[in-house]
């Protein structure tokens, strides 16, 4: 990642109005960055106004007034299991009108769209493998490329797809049709690597394989007639055909970044652009003798990074690229506007709330060695977010508010900081810490604190008594001292964890500590403690990915069932009951029963580092690149897994009810941790919807079918688990 612009102002906050962005189909809302931040790969300006985006977890946006805001949807990728339950990359797009559009990507998906994205028909194609490329002749007559040297082609607007032998197994990452006879694909051998670009003038009948002379991996392909095209690809790789691809010469490079993608017009001059870097884009109307820069140059944009794809149409210029970035002009690139609201790209590691729609505070470490961004502030629930700078170069790893406030924040090199007006400045706070990375704070109230490092030769930690003003040291903690996680009850009884999965407890205010080593946590660290009285609490951690918890001031720990086999990375719990965790797989769940059952959320597959939540229902997390999710007051559906009893063997029950309308509920049962996938079939046997498909532990799982958007009819659902068929059963839908 690079940084295009250095403004930030180091002695006054940088603020930034974000756009009410409406985001569908997602539990949890993105608000920074913001319309959303994950990886856009294509766009294309239907009009002036109305631009459609895709890219990954199955992520489809569209504006209708040219980028102020954005509909945000993630259900154009289904579900892929290697992404954790996440909705597949998508890689290509292409609309015919308004509301009919197709979309490809990961393992083997094509979707399509009859109503502008807001819902998405998986299409059944012959291949497994990932599909890249899409270019449609008309309205009708289309081509599809991806690995394993695969060509698809439809005839009937995407609703079907065949294959088109090729006779070469080559990674096909873009496709380039003049018409139904004449059509390009932008290849690459593996080994040894060379770009390579294969050409029909028969519509797939045969193939003609011809060698660019270079070792380089080519991205995109673009001709402006049967003779003259281009392609790009890896270390800024760009070579020119003048006669059909038979021969090709390499053009003075603009960069030696990846290049992925390549736009051309015709008009008033033929005009190619091309995309890659992170600094703007390079655009040539002599077949390459020249380049010029249209530099990503919108001052409030403090950062940027890889772009993807280009789409110019007259004047405008839209680009779009990772971490959702998404770059504008109306002057053919004289000037540019960056449409995403992306003030921090460092990792965030804690996060505290007043309340879901007022301050906000996040911490975490700064974006370059020159910017000091590692704490944002809201005061209305992430609305509006502004740096808050000051000369510290730590990482900041924990966060304590006493009050709304007065808090303090522990971070790398000793850093220790304290504010008294709710966030808007932090002092330092002098201490023995030396260059200690202090990994955790925490305050029983206003004078009495702790705070804990991560370096096994030291004293554990140390407390203060008198808000901060002077520190002492902890004793006696044992071999053991890095300290990640505490809870305290009051100001003498609390519990530690440490990175050897032994939980601690003081009753004393720290003077003495007792070694809980019946911990079941396995012997790596733990991610998250949490108790309610001296004797009930929660822990969470990595090894095992176990959630235990104890009635008995830790004497002993149950394991409490859960559905994620993966680290648990934080959690928060209100009570016994009630409570959240958040795994390495990008997921949520919460449990309103002690994990008797659980209900799933997703975070559009980002880790939750942190977490923090005003009530129940309410609450943020953070994580890499600067993400802050939030969730608010929602009513929680889809899926629930209950691993209370463990069932004795595979079963697939009838839905209920059945006949329904709209909604009816699939259960099935797990004996052992597996890959789930669960399937939902039409009458012609096309698959409609992709409903589970990820790792879970053994128990009862209970699945919500929203049949709203379908036609009136029989329906199938089928269960696999690990590749194999558990059962099939038939449901039928009446309206």
């Amino acid at each position: 990642m690079k940084k295009l612009f250095a403004l930030f102002i180091l002695l006054i906050s940088v603020l930034y109005s974000m756009n009410l962005d409406a985001q569908v189909n997602q539990d949890w809302k993105w608000v920074h960055p913001a319309p959303q931040g994950n990886q856009m790969r294509w766009i294309k300006m239907i009009d002036s106004v109305n631009w459609y985006t895709c890219g990954n977890t199955g992520t489809f946006m569209k504006t209708s007034n040219a980028g102020v805001n954005w509909t945000v949807y993630t259900n154009a990728g289904g579900w892929l299991p290697s992404y954790y339950g996440e909705g597949r990359n998508l890689m290509n797009g292409w609309f015919f009108n308004m509301n009919t559009g197709v979309v490809c990507g990961y393992t083997g998906w094509i979707a399509r769209t009859t109503n502008a994205g807001a819902s998405w028909d998986s299409i059944g194609i012959p291949t497994t493998n990932s599909m890249y490329g899409l270019h449609f002749v008309n309205n009708t007559y289309g081509y599809a490329s991806g690995a394993g040297g695969r060509v698809l082609k439809t005839t009937n607007a995407g609703l079907s797809w065949d294959s088109i032998p090729t006779g070469v197994a080559l990674a096909n990452y873009n496709i380039y049709a003049l018409d139904t006879n004449i059509i390009y694909v932008a290849s690459t051998v593996p080994s040894p690597l060379a770009g390579k670009v294969m050409k029909t003038i028969n519509g797939g009948i045969n193939w003609v394989l011809y060698n660019t002379e270079t070792a380089f991996t080519i991205y995109d392909i673009n001709f402006i007639n049967e003779n003259t095209g281009m392609v790009c690809g890896s270390s800024g790789n760009i070579k020119l055909t003048t006669n059909g691809g038979v021969n090709w010469t390499s053009v003075n490079s603009p960069s030696t970044s990846i290049l992925y993608g390549i736009h051309s017009t015709l008009t008033p001059t033929p005009t190619f652009y091309v995309v890659g870097d992170s600094y703007g884009i390079y655009k040539t109307d002599n077949f390459g003798a020249n380049w010029t820069l249209l530099s990503f140059n919108d001052p409030g944009m403090s950062w940027t990074s890889t772009h993807y794809s280009v789409d110019v149409s007259g004047n405008r210029i839209v680009a779009i690229g990772a971490y959702g970035s998404i770059q504008k002009s109306t002057n053919a690139g004289a000037n540019f506007s960056a449409l995403t609201q992306w003030l921090s790209p460092s990792t965030k590691y804690d996060v505290w709330a007043q309340s879901a729609n007022g301050l906000v505070i996040v911490t975490g470490g700064r974006g370059s060695t020159a910017t000091f961004d590692q704490v944002l502030r809201t005061t209305n629930g992430g609305t509006n977010w502004s740096i808050i700078p000051f000369n510290s170069s730590a990482t900041y790893y924990s966060l304590a508010m006493v009050n709304s406030t007065t808090g303090f924040m522990s971070g790398s090199s000793g850093n220790l900081r304290k504010t008294t007006n709710a966030g808007l400045n932090w002092d330092s706070i002098p201490g023995p810490f030396g260059t200690n990375t202090l990994k955790r704070v925490e305050f029983a109230n206003a004078n009495t604190g702790y705070v804990f490092q991560n370096t096994s030769a030291l004293n554990g930690g140390w407390k203060t008594t008198n808000g901060g003003l002077s520190w002492d040291s902890l004793t006696n903690m044992g071999s053991e001292t890095r300290v990640p996680v505490s809870s305290f009850i009051n100001a003498n009884t609390g519990y530690v964890g440490n990175n050897v999965a032994k939980l601690m407890k003081t009753t004393d205010g720290g003077a003495n500590w007792t070694i809980l080593s019946n911990t079941p946590m396995g012997t790596f660290g733990l991610y998250g403690v949490k108790f309610f009285n001296a004797d009930s609490g929660y822990v969470c951690g990595s090894t095992g990915y176990k959630l235990c918890r104890t009635t008995n001031g830790g004497v002993s720990f149950d394991s409490v069932s859960h559905p994620f086999y993966n680290a648990l990375y934080s959690m928060r719990f209100f009570d016994m009951n009630t409570g959240w965790i958040f795994a390495s797989m990008g997921y949520s769940a919460k449990t309103t029963n002690g994990g008797t059952s659980w209900f799933f959320q997703n975070t559009s597959g980002q880790y939750g580092y942190g977490c923090y939540f005003t009530n129940p229902d309410s609450g943020f997390v953070v994580g890499d690149n600067g993400y802050i999710l939030k969730t608010s007051k929602q009513t929680i559906t889809g899926i629930e897994w209950s691993g209370n009893k463990i069932p004795g063997g595979y079963y697939l029950k009838q839905n209920y009810p059945n006949p329904f309308n709209p909604t009816t509920t699939i259960e099935f049962a797990i004996p052992k941790a597996g890959l789930v996938s669960l399937k939902i079939y039409d009458i012609a046997g096309r698959e409609i919807t992709n409903a589970i498909n990820m790792s879970l532990n053994p128990g009862i799982v209970k699945y919500t079918f929203n049949g709203a958007s379908f036609a009136s009819g029989v329906y199938f659902y089928r269960l696999t688990i690990d590749e194999k068929l558990i059962d099939t059963k038939k449901m039928v839908l009446i309206k």
